[in-house]
């Protein structure tokens, strides 16, 4: 009986022994889970980890040049002297701009400039602009732009000041400048600008000689007297060129130009650009005939000018204009009609820049009961001559004029562009004298003016018409 107990104990343990060594469900279930949770932490560090095989590639800053020419639109523009500091900015939207040209160059300041109308926020959008007010001590000198660089973070603007001869007025005086700067630039509106001036003063003769047009860098007085002897002019004596110049410190650019009987050309300003220094001229029409023969210049500069650095290239606009009084002045083709009456009145003048804008402008207005002095129909030339060939080099200003008696004539005068901001027509009137009667009848005209495309005039460029009497 005792034997039967002892083995039966022993069945009994082996049995607990057993129970415990098989996994239970639930214990099989939870060691799946602790495996798996395992395998993918694993496998997320792993991934996590960077590849010490190679270097990681970090996104290197974009390269900004040490130096950079920027060869971009600038406007230059005289203003009353309200300010003796000068004052330099990067603006960053049209409400900047406004404040800056409501205090330096505000409306009634001499001209005016509509600085506002070209300064909006659709230029805002894609521009910074570059501005700068200049008090200058004489108003003798005027001011130009020789150009624009950002060296090492900072605006380096490089300003000309012109004189004829040596004497100055003094005199206080203040000019505005505006660099158009797009925003693909290295530059910001805490970018700061530094003005660095440079002298360059300027002697111009007439000659009867006649030749090639030439531009020539004169490093010595023996090279200055023998560019002198080739142009020989009685207007020589007047300046004492020779007797004041030092030329160890200066060099002089000679330029001559061949002029015609009945055109001019006059200094514009030296500009330096990628490649060489152009030395501008603009070529006009003389109200009377002069002697045939040229124009000769001597620019005298300080040998350490950056110009200088670069080959000399002579530039003479051949559109029609001179620069007189800081206006460009275009005497540009154009053709007019005497006209009876319209059904519809345009506006005094209306920019037309493509084919499209023409055809509209004939449509409603033109061609609606359009007749000129003998009751003819404005002649077609007059539209088809600007076709799309036209406007692809060209815009079209068409001006319209009432006038309170068919006595009354008028001419275009002149156009003029200043800095591309403004432009103005204008258009001289002649009357009876005195103790002539003019007729009652009235009279409407259309001028349609030529202007190349070049001087950048568009459809929302403010155009002012001017109308001078005359007897």
């Amino acid at each position: 009986m005792k034997k039967f107990w002892i083995l039966l104990l022993c069945g009994m343990l082996l049995l607990a022994s057993c129970e415990n060594a098989m996994p239970r469900a639930e214990s099989s279930e939870s060691v799946s889970r602790e495996e798996v949770s395992v395998s993918v932490s694993e496998e997320s560090i792993e991934e996590s980890l960077p590849d010490l095989s190679e270097e990681s590639e970090v996104p290197a800053d974009p390269e900004i040049p040490a130096e950079m020419l920027l060869e971009v639109p600038v406007y230059v523009e005289e203003v009353q002297p309200l300010y003796h500091e000068e004052y330099t900015a990067v603006l960053g939207s049209a409400e900047e701009a406004k404040a800056f040209f409501d205090r330096y160059a505000p409306e009634g300041n001499g001209d005016d400039y509509r600085w506002q109308a070209r300064y909006d926020e659709d230029f805002f959008e894609e521009h910074l602009l570059a501005v700068a007010y200049l008090p200058v001590g004489s108003g003798t000198p005027w001011t130009g732009s020789e150009s624009l660089w950002l060296k090492e973070g900072v605006l380096e603007w490089n300003v000309n000041s012109y004189v004829y001869g040596d004497g100055l007025e003094w005199d206080l005086e203040g000019w505005v400048m505006a660099a158009e700067l797009p925003r693909d630039l290295p530059v910001t509106v805490k970018t700061s600008i530094e003005i660095h001036y440079r002298g360059v003063t300027l002697y111009q003769v007439n000659t009867a000689r006649q030749g090639e047009a030439e531009i020539l860098l004169l490093t010595s007085r023996e090279e200055a007297e023998a560019f002198m002897s080739r142009y020989p002019s009685a207007d020589w004596e007047k300046w004492d060129i020779l007797e004041y110049s030092d030329f160890e410190k200066y060099s002089m650019i000679g330029v001559y130009i061949p002029t015609g009987k009945i055109d001019t050309v006059i200094f514009e300003s030296i500009v330096r650009t990628g490649e060489v220094t152009e030395v501008q001229f603009g070529r006009g029409i003389l109200s009377e005939e002069q002697e045939a023969g040229g124009k000769v210049y001597l620019c005298k500069v300080e040998k350490e000018h950056p110009a200088l650095s670069r080959e000399l290239r002579l530039a003479v606009r051949e559109n029609g204009y001179v620069v007189e009084n800081w206006w460009t002045v275009l005497y540009p083709v154009h053709q007019w009609a005497d006209i009876y009456s319209f059904d519809n009145i345009p506006a005094d003048v209306t920019v037309l820049t493509d084919l499209e804008s023409k055809q509209s402008f004939f449509d409603t207005y033109v061609k609606s009961g359009s007749f000129d002095m003998q009751g003819n129909p404005i002649p077609v030339k007059i539209e088809d001559r600007y076709d799309e060939a036209f406007f692809e080099e060209n815009v079209l200003l068409a001006v319209y004029r009432e006038e309170n008696s068919g006595s009354n004539g008028l001419k275009l005068k002149e156009v003029l562009i200043r800095g591309g901001n403004t432009v103005e027509v204008i258009l001289t009137r002649t009357v009876p004298g005195p103790g002539e009667a003019g007729t009652d009848d009235m009279r409407e005209w259309m001028f349609f003016i030529e202007l190349p495309a070049e001087y950048r005039v568009t459809a929302e460029t403010p155009v002012k018409l001017t109308v001078e009497t005359i007897s």
